[in-house]
């Protein structure tokens, strides 16, 4: 499976990455995107508690966003 998954993402120019990996890479985007986390957490087969704590990552661009969001709010 591991190697037909290498073969997938070289013939797509995709970076290669371990197939467990490619769950964080999923779990990440579909939580940020808003889907429930219940929804994620079928689709991996974790509990909720598994999916937040450690399939899903913050990626920079988010707290890029964050920080802009809340240097809005401040005055001047």
């Amino acid at each position: 499976m591991s190697e037909r998954f290498r073969t997938i993402a070289k013939a797509a120019s995709l970076p290669v990455i371990k197939l467990h990996e490619a769950r964080h890479t999923a779990a990440t985007p579909g939580l940020e995107a808003g889907l429930d986390v219940e929804v994620v957490s079928v689709w991996l087969g974790h509990s909720t508690t598994i999916t937040r704590d450690l399939y899903q990552h913050v990626r920079q661009a988010v707290l890029d966003d964050a920080a802009e969001k809340v240097v809005a709010l401040l005055p001047g």
